[in-house]
């Protein structure tokens, strides 16, 4: 085999090596993406809760 041709055959294993790279680093940002705007909700339930809990506590009245 000359060496062109193995050149080629490497070539081709580091190309779809890249390849595989690629495709599994977008769906790790897609994940990551996804992750992101759960943490979001999260923490905007997070502050509508407590922003009720807030108001609640303030229309707590003392009986004693």
């Amino acid at each position: 085999m000359k060496k062109s041709e193995r050149m080629k055959t490497v070539q081709a294993i580091a190309d779809r090596d890249e390849q595989a790279q690629a495709t599994e680093l977008a769906r790790l940002q897609q994940r990551v993406e996804m992750q992101q705007a759960k943490l979001a909700e999260l923490r905007q339930y997070y502050r509508e809760y407590a922003e009720a809990a807030r108001i609640d506590a303030s229309r707590q009245v003392d009986l004693t």
